[in-house]
């Protein structure tokens, strides 16, 4: 009955697209700081990572699940948070900016996972990665700067993620918009040609009454053109940087 199917292997987690109501699991699986710092800091920078992957397999031309899986896999160029971080700055999909943001929390998602012995976010080296992070307020790193706690840094770190996130989630929606927007230049491309091709069945001279109106109706006149001409430069146009 397995014939032909791929047999589910662990690592097959780390590749899945969640659904809305995964996210939101996700979402409140780190959004307590009354977890474990381990479990804040390693779902946090999976939420994150989540979403730059989302951004990245589409910019793709080959979108399927087996090339993205070759991509991710264990000896694929996308394997790890960091090849990902690297080809969306190198994409254009992200700036300097978020770079360094992306960095900070793939340190101390890292340090948390391998450190020999159990860390505290009020370590000295976690607050400094997050007083390098661009996207908190700065009123938030004033308290990370004086006598930072566990819950302050811990509260600040799930603040950069879902910061993080929504910033994503912002450049998904815009890049959606610009798509749909290229889709209905598209139709109305196709229909306005139609319109100016007497070739075509829907230009027919019965529907425009005597030769006089014809004349002063014909879509093929200059003004015409150049209204149509408008008309297709406002819609084939979408601003490049929402698909960013």
């Amino acid at each position: 009955m397995s014939r032909g199917k791929k047999k589910a292997k662990l690592q097959d987690y780390s590749r899945l697209f969640l659904s809305a109501e995964d996210r939101l699991k996700l979402r409140e699986a780190f959004g307590s700081t009354n977890q474990h710092p381990m479990a804040t800091a390693i779902l946090g920078c999976v939420f994150v990572e989540h979403e730059l992957e989302v951004h990245l397999r589409r910019r793709l031309r080959r979108k399927d699940d087996n090339t993205w899986a070759i991509l991710c896999d264990e000896s694929g160029p996308l394997r790890s948070f960091n090849s990902k971080i690297l080809l969306a700055h190198a994409l254009g999909t992200i700036d300097d900016r978020f770079k360094v943001d992306l960095d900070a929390l793939r340190k101390i998602r890292n340090a948390f996972a391998h450190s020999k012995k159990v860390l505290e976010f009020n370590d000295p080296l976690i607050v400094k990665e997050l007083l390098n992070t661009r996207c908190l307020q700065p009123r938030l790193k004033k308290t990370l700067q004086g006598e930072p706690t566990k819950g302050n840094v811990q509260g600040c770190y799930i603040i950069v993620c879902l910061i993080l996130v929504t910033k994503l989630l912002a450049k998904l929606n815009r890049a959606t918009s610009a798509k749909n927007r290229r889709e209905k230049s598209k139709l109305l491309a196709s229909a306005l040609l139609k319109f100016i091709d007497p070739n075509q069945p829907a230009f027919q001279v019965s529907n425009l009454g005597s030769s006089q109106d014809h004349q002063s109706a014909d879509p093929t006149s200059s003004d015409q053109k150049g209204f149509l001409a408008e008309l297709f430069r406002e819609f084939s146009e979408p601003n490049d940087s929402a698909d960013k």
